[in-house]
């Protein structure tokens, strides 16, 4: 059940304009057996302009959640925003050439709750078991029918996660509004992130719960640039968008570490860490004399790590980061065109500074176990290392069933790490409408298109092993094309 009252208010005194909210709304939701979730908001918004040249902007929000404890259910955030309209300066009035020039920030404290609070984690649970066990407060015991605490432990401090976000942009407008230009920047610090201590260990046989300790830093920006004109009855136009996207985790309770490439802290957010791959053993006497992962039988053909830290043995102290540590950027290509009845459109996008981690083993790794039988091998599985192909291979020797040495110990390797740039004709659009003059004289004014569309019909990927945005054993994104035609009364 949802429920909201607003009350509007929107007038202008002049060159003064003014327009306010007041909402609340409330929302009672019941899934299976749990108790209802009661999120609710109490919002204010004010706005108010000068002659459509000077902005203010201020909201307020005081946000409740009933899974949080008693005295930790609201929230009070709130942002203001400020905008000039240079364009309407009467030092601009010469300039007929532009028609906007506007420049804004705003500024804020954002909230988030709902979806990773927990279930009522202010409050310890118990179950009662009639199994032999050994239950915390209690000597070990093969008498069963003991109470015990549920875990994680129980966090009554716990609250909502926040932000504090800045944005700074400006928009143009130039030669009768044909040219359009929108920039921002960002930069976003969120604080009380919930988050498990990495000092913590669990003496009392209990695991500890998240706590709201964790801060990071996200920032970048976002560019989009039009043109749209027309020449006699041609009609076209072309608009990109580029964005660029930072972290920098700013705070975790991380353990100490023996070296400082070690250490998430400081570092792009989602970063990888793995092991660092410097090509094959090619001989066993190679082997013998390098430092390697202990617990395996290692062969020609396997995997050679790089021993960062010097003891002689490849472990988890010789994990640095391996990718995810650049800029993410990402753009979009959108044109088309209008001529006589000819209707034609096209859509680009890409990303580049972005790193894939394969690890779909069935693909990279040939002969899967599959039940109790062993699966095929693809194409690719032609560039394994044979002492034939030693200079050239390209993955490690076959191994039936897989390699967990080559696969980095579950410490990831930067052998499996690909370049994730890509570039891809996301659609593609022709169509024809009848002249209206053939459709009033012949087809009782019935309006006619026909068309034909495509989607995903061209992509330039770094890798070629998988598609740059679905993963391997997902279902694959489709090459589509499509005709038909379009009838109007």
């Amino acid at each position: 059940m949802y429920g909201q009252l607003a009350i509007d208010y929107n007038r202008r005194f002049g060159a003064h304009g003014v327009k306010a909210t007041v909402m609340g709304d409330t929302r009672h939701t019941l899934i299976n057996y749990d108790l209802p979730q009661l999120p609710s908001n109490i919002i204010t918004d004010v706005t108010y302009d000068y002659a459509e040249k000077y902005f203010v902007q201020a909201a307020l929000s005081e946000s409740y959640y009933n899974r949080y404890a008693p005295g930790k259910r609201w929230g009070t955030f709130y942002a203001f925003g400020l905008g000039w309209d240079i364009s309407k300066e009467n030092f601009m009035e010469n300039a007929d050439w532009l028609n906007q020039l506007k420049i804004r920030g705003t500024f804020g404290k954002t909230g988030n709750g709902m979806d990773n609070s927990g279930y009522y984690m202010y409050q310890q649970t118990f179950s009662h078991s009639g199994t032999s066990g050994y239950p915390l407060g209690t000597e070990m015991s093969s008498l069963g029918n003991v109470t015990m605490e549920n875990t994680p432990l129980a966090n009554p401090f716990m609250t909502w996660e926040k932000a504090h976000k800045l944005n700074v942009g400006v928009d143009v407008a130039m030669f009768n509004n044909r040219l359009k230009l929108t920039a921002d920047y960002y930069n976003d610090k969120y604080f009380d992130l919930l988050q498990n201590r990495g000092k913590s260990i669990e003496l009392i046989g209990q695991s500890y719960p998240v706590e709201n300790i964790g801060k990071m830093r996200r920032f970048g920006g976002e560019l989009s640039v039009t043109y749209q004109d027309r020449v006699s009855d041609f009609n076209y136009y072309v608009s990109a968008n580029w964005s660029c996207d930072q972290s920098k985790l700013l705070y975790m309770d991380e353990q100490e570490v023996p070296e400082e490439y070690l250490r998430q802290t400081g570092r792009p957010v989602g970063a990888i860490y793995g092991l660092v791959a410097d090509g094959f053993f090619t001989t066993k006497e190679e082997i013998a004399a390098s430092p390697v992962i202990d617990g395996f039988d290692i062969q020609p053909g396997d995997i050679k790590y790089k021993d960062l830290n010097g003891d002689n043995v490849i472990n988890e102290f010789d994990r640095t980061v391996i990718g995810g540590d650049k800029p993410y950027s990402y753009f979009g290509i959108d044109l088309g065109f209008e001529w006589r009845g000819v209707e034609f459109s096209m859509f680009w996008q890409g990303a580049y500074n972005r790193d894939l981690y394969l690890q779909d083993w069935t693909l990279l790794e040939g002969f899967q176990a599959n039940g109790r039988y062993y699966g095929q091998a693809y194409e690719n599985m032609l560039g394994r290392w044979t002492p034939e192909t030693a200079g050239t291979a390209t993955l490690p020797r076959l191994t039936a069933g897989g390699n967990n040495y080559n696969r980095g110990n579950d410490w990831n390797s930067s052998f499996w790490l690909r370049s994730g740039n890509f570039i891809r004709l996301k659609n593609i659009s022709l169509g024809y409408n009848l002249p209206d003059s053939f459709c009033r004289n012949y087809l009782g004014g019935l309006r006619v298109k026909v068309f034909v569309n495509g989607q995903n019909l061209f992509t330039k990927s770094a890798c070629d092993l998988v598609d740059p945005e679905v993963g391997f054993t997902s279902y694959p994104l489709q090459r589509c094309i499509s005709t038909g035609i379009n009838l109007r009364f």
